[in-house]
């Protein structure tokens, strides 16, 4: 669901914006109009792009008929008064400089006068007094001058223009400000939906993985009476150690999942070697160590989880280097690896096996002591001591724990009745 919070913030940006429009139409309200006044050379370049312009024909000229006028020369002047602007314009005056001595002999569409300064100035009727936004008006007069005078190069305008809210670029910048913030909030809406439905889908992806890979363990742990839960518990005991390391939330769920089965590869092993009860042979032990590279093998191509295959074909490599198979040593060892061999360990020590029980609580911290730089990582296995000395674990040996379920609630399962002490054969601390 989209968050609130964000919502409500978008919704107080556009009320905010709003009362600015709001505002800003008040104004416009209050003062309907306001005056303008501007001069334009009608020779410049362009000239006819500005707010105001006059389009000037001027038709061919005649003597005047009176001799003894000083304006000797008549002609017929035809204007056009265009409003290139948004906004109606109205009680208009045109004023144009014209040449001593002239006078107007008739005009139309307004009223014409000359004064003392040969100013022409033109003003409105009452039929022509506003002039609409992106519209233009017809003038036209016929006036005598003393010679032929045929370029009106200038002129000014003076009117009082309509207000309106489109006049106003605050109005305009916060109307851009809205859109925009309107737009955003539309497209992280749309991108929590889709996040949400990723999210549906991710978790259904999520079961389907988590549920499989928990079928394929329970495979794996069928084999043995002895191992059932086993890879259950080390993938919690892993998660927990990835978690007291600091790593992110994404990178324990894949840990634990790559610890779930990190002994596929004993699906290749004979069930009469994994249940005996006898110290294992030279050759059976063989065997039992080529589980890693089948397991690597039956992984490595398995690429929604990456490093799944590290984790089964790196997990009996020692920290010392004398592990198998491949005898890295240190951090040449995937951490994943070096993570489940610690928790492995730790299940093997704390679990019965069918050549013998489980090891005491000061057995297996012994162990872990004592495999500290050799086995095991010292940055990951002072984590497992301190889960055995606050009780973190052992969780039950027979109890299949549901990834969900969080370690310290299954250690309260855990059995707190000491096993009985029996010998430990060579590999006792040796992962299963």
């Amino acid at each position: 669901m989209f968050n609130k919070k964000i919502l409500l913030v978008y919704i107080v940006i556009l009320l905010f914006l709003l009362g600015g429009c709001g505002a800003i139409w008040l104004s416009v309200k209050n003062d309907p109009s306001s005056d303008i006044y501007e001069e334009l050379d009608l020779t410049a370049a362009n000239a006819n792009a500005a707010h105001y312009y006059m389009d000037v024909h001027i038709g061919e000229g005649w003597e005047n008929a009176d001799k003894e006028s000083k304006a000797l020369y008549g002609t017929q002047y035809d204007l056009m008064l265009y409003n290139n602007t948004e906004s109606s314009i109205y009680d208009w005056e045109i004023q144009i400089q014209v040449p001593k001595h002239s006078y107007i002999d008739s005009a139309w569409n307004g009223v014409y006068t000359i004064d003392k300064d040969n100013m022409l100035t033109v003003t409105c009727v009452s039929y022509n007094e506003e002039i609409a936004a992106k519209e233009s008006i017809k003038l036209g007069m016929i006036m005598y001058t003393p010679g032929p005078w045929s370029k009106i190069e200038s002129f000014a305008i003076s009117a009082k223009k309509v207000n309106t809210l489109y006049d106003k670029p605050l109005f305009w910048a916060l109307i851009v400000i809205a859109f925009t913030v309107l737009v955003i909030a539309i497209t992280n809406m749309i991108n929590s939906i889709k996040y949400q439905r990723m999210q549906v889908k991710y978790g259904i992806y999520r079961e389907v993985t988590d549920q499989a890979l928990n079928t394929f363990a329970r495979i794996i742990d069928a084999k043995d009476e002895y191992t059932s839960g086993h890879s259950y518990r080390v993938g919690i005991y892993s998660r927990a150690l990835a978690k007291r390391m600091g790593l992110d939330a994404e990178e324990q769920e894949r840990i634990y999942h790559i610890a779930l089965l990190h002994d596929i590869g004993k699906i290749g092993v004979p069930d009469s070697i994994l249940t005996g009860k006898t110290q294992l042979t030279e050759e059976e032990w063989n065997l039992i160590k080529a589980h890693v590279s089948v397991g690597g093998n039956i992984l490595m191509e398995f690429s929604s989880i990456p490093g799944i295959d590290d984790g089964a074909r790196y997990h009996h490599e020692r920290y010392d280097g004398k592990g198998y198979s491949s005898g890295l040593k240190g951090e040449e060892i995937p951490l994943c690896a070096r993570i489940i061999c610690v928790a492995d360990a730790f299940d093997a020590m704390s679990s019965a096996r069918s050549y013998r029980s489980k090891l005491p609580h000061d057995k297996i911290l012994s162990e872990l002591k004592n495999g500290t730089g050799t086995q095991f990582d010292p940055d990951i296995v002072k984590h497992m001591i301190d889960m055995l000395q606050d009780g973190s674990a052992p969780i039950n040996s027979m109890v299949n724990v549901p990834q969900s379920m969080d370690l310290q609630a299954v250690a309260e399962t855990a059995t707190a009745q000491p096993a009985q002490e029996t010998k430990p054969t060579e590999e006792a601390t040796e992962t299963e």
